[in-house]
């Protein structure tokens, strides 16, 4: 059951070379994450990491490619270690801007607004360097027919290009996020390996610009109709701004405009689909080339049914909050206090879990369904990754071997 990489195969053809098969049962699925989530409250976020792997090594188990399902053998003890490490290289850091930004809080405006955009910097970069480092464990802990994959690069090369990429996002207003996108992209792709074999990342053409723009476009629209209905009152406030007086509130600000960014939402659920056919087909493993035929109504239903759950959970739990609140005030004032702080907790995990059990398992079955691999033969020749150090040891012991054996003889 092979796809031929030099043509398009044909609509009957079409379920016959999707080789990957993505299909978890949703109440184990479920059970794992009430768990995770339990056990994480209880032991105040120790268990987050055995929750993780758990949840991982579930998901990894159901999916799969040829037929032979993928593992996941990472340690949770590691990754809690990992992450202290991390904790301890950015607190002392960012403890040190924290420090500045109070020495400076009595300087002009212009000096504490530098200290505030550098810390922000610090820790934008400290978390798009944890973001790989994850990204390489992930990668590194993955296994399918006992072949271990990987990433190579530094993360702090990474970082730099993630940031310079934002940047160059805040100086556009937003027109170079996919030139940002496409460029980390082929970063860790092109450092990526399957056993003893990479990625490649060759993009011929730039990213799907058009679908970008279609979402930029929209975004200025449902702003400039926000500005337009409460002129009189941004005025005002700008007004008190420039005067250093107390904002003027002016005419009540009108935000209904602001729910049209529904359409723009919407639009970004598109190019997403967009960008992702294009990153798969500029991917490859040597001969092995992808193609994606993700189909974007597909993904759009499942992102509007995922806010429409949210919204429902979010305005039960408003209206139970508007009861029980009086009810606590009524009855004892600080536990009336602690409400809107549970509530909000339970509206998280809630959020989580429905992401979780519904939209991340339907984007992937669908992702699964409709991507095609060429050829999977050439796997069969694919040995396991020896790092140059290993090899250079091994070739030296063997070297070794081989003079004593020659003494001897």
């Amino acid at each position: 059951m092979t796809a031929q990489a030099s043509s398009p195969p044909q609509e009957g053809r079409r379920r016959a070379a999707a080789f990957a098969r993505f299909q978890p049962p949703r109440l184990p699925l479920l059970l794992i994450v009430l768990k995770g989530w339990a056990l994480t409250a209880l032991t105040l976020g120790a268990y987050r990491f055995w929750a993780l792997a758990d949840y991982r090594a579930f998901m990894w188990r159901h999916l799969s490619l040829g037929g032979e399902r993928m593992e996941y053998d990472g340690s949770p003890s590691q990754s809690l270690l990992r992450f202290l490490i991390e904790l301890a290289v950015a607190v002392p850091v960012l403890a040190v801007f924290l420090a500045g930004m109070f020495l400076v809080r009595d300087q002009d405006a212009t000096i504490r607004l530098a200290a505030l955009a550098g810390a922000v910097a610090i820790g934008a970069y400290l978390l798009q360097a944890r973001r790989f480092r994850a990204r390489q464990y992930l990668a590194s802990h993955t296994l399918w027919r006992g072949i271990r994959g990987g990433m190579d690069g530094s993360a702090f090369v990474y970082a730099a290009i993630a940031i310079a990429g934002w940047l160059a996002v805040v100086a556009t207003l937003g027109l170079a996020f996919p030139w940002m996108r496409n460029r980390c992209w082929a970063y860790q792709l092109s450092r990526t390996r399957f056993g003893n074999r990479g990625f490649s990342y060759d993009a011929p053409s730039g990213p799907p610009f058009g679908a970008w723009l279609v979402v930029w476009l929209s975004v200025i629209g449902v702003l400039i109709g926000f500005v337009g209905l409460n002129q009189a009152g941004l005025l005002a406030i700008v007004e008190g701004w420039r005067e250093g007086l107390p904002p003027d509130p002016g005419p009540p600000l009108t935000f209904l405009p602001l729910l049209a960014l529904v359409v723009p939402a919407v639009f970004f659920v598109r190019y997403r689909a967009r960008e992702f056919r294009h990153v798969a087909a500029a991917t490859s493993l040597g001969r092995i080339e992808l193609k994606s035929s993700l189909p974007t109504v597909s993904l759009m239903v499942a992102v509007v049914l995922d806010w429409i759950l949210v919204l429902i959970g979010i305005g039960l739990a408003l209206l139970w909050l508007n009861r029980s609140a009086t009810e606590a005030a009524e009855a004892f004032e600080p536990v009336g206090l602690l409400l809107p702080l549970w509530l909000a907790l339970l509206v998280g995990i809630y959020v989580s879990i429905v992401k979780t059990i519904w939209l991340r398992c339907e984007v992937m079955r669908t992702v699964c369904r409709t991507l095609l691999i060429g050829d999977l033969s050439p796997l069969q020749m694919i040995e396991q990754y020896e790092a140059p150090a290993a090899r250079r040891v091994r070739r030296t012991g063997a070297e070794m071997a081989a003079s004593l054996a020659a003494e001897e003889g």
